[in-house]
């Protein structure tokens, strides 16, 4: 793509920038009005970069197919515009176009600190963030409820969740980005209830419920990570992917965590008589299940 000053000179946009063409910016030509021709010609480019950028993330945000849609305050899209026209790359290009259309549909509120956090978040940065979020618990009942569960592993401070690419310095650089909470040693009771009333929740892209009874536990407080608001706000316009070695790990935990309550079949039965000359039995957990005539 190139871009024309006002002198008629073409300007190429590139996807990088070699040294000639850094050099050929910032030389122009002899004397002063090869400097002022120098400058428009930088000046086009920097404007046709912005207005591509700006452009396709618009085009991306099909902002056509919404079924409704709300005005915009005038200070956060231009706050989402400035941050729009700066960024070329691809990814970052979609999350600004998912904040845009959830902006107009009234799905959304993103503050205009995410914005700034997303402007400078390099390819290495959001593919870490990426991997956080696969992992991440999310319940939408209880209160939206979303967070990385660490208990499986043991002590994130301690980097207990090295093998899936999260030790400690990686975990701080999360906290660095704004994305993740400070706090390492936190925990959360709700977990028990999520799963104790059979309540449906997701790991990552892939839903879970446990379907059957388990014992209780009041005294169940797993070690989690909490996500920032900002960090909530763009893992919201993230695509989240399985990790298996996760979610295998997480089976296993529940499993060992929340013992099943043993079926009928499987503990001793105290026979009684019932008024109809049939037999009933209780469970330890006390419940009454009918047991057919007695032979």
């Amino acid at each position: 793509m190139a871009a024309q000053s006002d002198t008629g000179s073409i300007v190429q946009i590139h996807n990088h920038f070699e040294i000639r063409d850094i050099q050929s910016l910032a030389i122009g030509g002899e004397g002063v009005l090869g400097l002022l021709d120098g400058a428009r010609g930088r000046f086009a480019l920097e404007q046709a970069v912005k207005q591509d950028n700006f452009k396709k993330a618009v085009q991306e945000a099909e902002l056509d197919t919404l079924e409704s849609h709300k005005p915009l305050d005038k200070d956060w899209f231009m706050r989402w515009m400035e941050v729009s026209q700066s960024v070329s790359r691809e990814d970052i290009r979609s999350i600004l176009s998912a904040i845009l259309k959830g902006e107009v549909g009234a799905v959304k509120n993103t503050s205009a600190k995410t914005l700034e956090v997303l402007r400078n978040l390099s390819t290495i940065d959001l593919e870490l963030f990426q991997k956080f979020c696969n992992i991440s618990f999310n319940c939408p009942t209880a209160d939206d409820l979303t967070l990385v569960i660490a208990e499986p592993y043991g002590d994130p401070a301690q980097n207990a969740m090295q093998e899936i690419g999260f030790n400690y310095p990686k975990l701080t650089e999360l906290q660095d980005l704004g994305l993740i909470k400070v706090d390492l040693t936190a925990n959360h009771p709700a977990i028990a209830q999520v799963v104790q009333r059979k309540i449906p929740f997701t790991i990552g892209p892939n839903a879970f419920q446990q379907t059957e009874d388990v014992e209780l536990r009041d005294d169940f407080k797993p070690r989690v990570i909490f996500f920032t608001k900002v960090g909530l706000e763009i893992r919201d316009c993230l695509e989240l992917t399985r990790n298996d070695s996760y979610v295998k790990k997480f089976e296993e935990w529940i499993n060992n965590s929340f013992p099943k309550v043993k079926k009928e079949t499987e503990v001793e039965k105290d026979v009684l008589r019932d008024n109809n000359g049939t037999d009933s039995y209780t469970d330890q957990i006390g419940s009454v299940v009918p047991a057919g005539p007695r032979s």
